[in-house]
């Protein structure tokens, strides 16, 4: 407790402060509610102070009520929040990231923590929220917590809270649900073979790295005409909590607006289905993959089923549709790719980004180790 010439000031549980005097009366006030700094707890005390040197007091219980501000829960904070951040003139975040910010509140923050006053929020109730978070999601476990501690952090700058109380270590960063796979060229070649008449759009998925909804927001404009060549300048998703809808944008990073070569033995393909579009193929604008009905985009899961179908058939289950460009990546630069080339290719700007996208295997490695051996003076005895 802080003794001062006038009233007492101390700090409660809650990290806000309480300030509290002995009145002209002889009884002992405090004040309307507690303050968020020791500052404004002193500024509350010097006004009464001066009320009494005017003779001016009343008790504060007996004074006409004031109408308080409710306390500012996360669920309005966050709402605010977020649209500020999709308006503000500076970077501005993307109708996606909006999207996928609501939907991480309304199913992993809102349920529990959504009607708490940011004041109230601490530690050990972060702490709490984070472990009963379900185990078999620890991707949107992490977006989920990374999601709160920015919010948070926010309010932290906006001088609404003392101090970020979320901050368990790791948490942001959970440990993969499931290791990344990468097929060799002889199983890339019979998965296409099954991939039926999505063949097309799985291959550039994985010959030229691109994410699904790169592939699929490609349109007639963005192939070379000796289709030598893949422009790469947006992508598609569906947004929206009911009625979903097409949303076009950049690419996630500058990085990732790109031209991407495409491997000769694919062109062929890539110039047989131009031309299999008629007159749809000469209009600069035609989506190179549209839907059934011609005009919208293909639909992300018509091109998953298409890629579990063949993935099942090559007798590798487990394979995800984004393995495809870690595929590409991978088989780039085991057919000697530099780092700066595949950080061009996957449009990213960090190297270790790049790194990950990589998959080794036992073949590659046992190759590496003979080529080793040979440097050192090694040869290999005939049985």
């Amino acid at each position: 407790m802080t003794r001062r010439a006038f009233g007492n000031i101390r700090q409660l549980p809650s990290k806000r402060y309480q300030a509290t005097y002995q009145g002209p009366d002889g009884r002992r006030h405090k004040g309307w509610s507690t303050f968020l700094s020791e500052g404004d707890a002193a500024s509350w005390l010097r006004d009464e102070e001066i009320l009494i040197d005017r003779a001016e007091w009343t008790p504060p219980a007996n004074r006409k009520p004031v109408t308080l501000m409710a306390p500012l829960t996360l669920r309005e904070y966050a709402a605010s929040n977020i649209r500020r951040r999709a308006t503000r003139l500076r970077k501005p975040i993307r109708p996606t990231s909006v999207d996928l910010y609501n939907r991480l509140l309304d199913l992993c923050i809102l349920p529990t923590l959504g009607d708490l006053a940011l004041v109230d929020i601490t530690p050990a109730i972060t702490r709490r929220w984070y472990d009963g978070l379900p185990a078999k999601s620890p991707t949107q476990n992490g977006n989920a917590y990374a999601l709160l501690r920015s919010l948070l952090a926010d309010a932290t700058d906006e001088e609404l809270i003392p101090r970020n109380p979320v901050r368990i270590k790791g948490a942001g960063k959970p440990a993969p649900k499931r290791t990344a796979e990468a097929l060799n060229i002889a199983e890339l070649t019979v998965y296409l073979l099954h991939a039926g008449d999505k063949a097309l759009p799985l291959m550039l998925t994985a010959w030229c790295a691109l994410r699904s909804g790169e592939v699929r927001a490609l349109r007639r404009c963005d192939v070379a005409d000796d289709a030598t060549a893949l422009r790469v300048e947006r992508t598609v998703t569906r947004i929206g909590k009911v009625d979903l809808e097409w949303h076009f944008g950049p690419p996630k990073s500058a990085a990732g607006n790109r031209t991407v070569a495409v491997p000769p033995h694919a062109r062929p393909a890539l110039l047989e289905h131009i031309t299999a579009m008629g007159d749809a193929g000469r209009s600069p604008h035609t989506l190179l993959f549209p839907a059934g009905d011609g005009s919208h985009p293909l639909n992300t899961s018509v091109l998953r089923d298409a890629h579990r179908r063949a993935a099942k058939a090559i007798g590798r289950p487990t394979l995800t549709l984004h393995d495809l460009r870690r595929t590409g990546a991978t088989l780039a630069a085991q057919t000697g790719a530099t780092v700066k080339e595949l950080m061009r290719m996957l449009g990213h700007t960090q190297p270790g980004v790049a790194m990950l996208y990589q998959v080794a295997d036992e073949q590659r490695d046992r190759e590496r180790a003979e080529r080793m051996s040979i440097a050192a003076g090694w040869k290999a005895t005939e049985d």
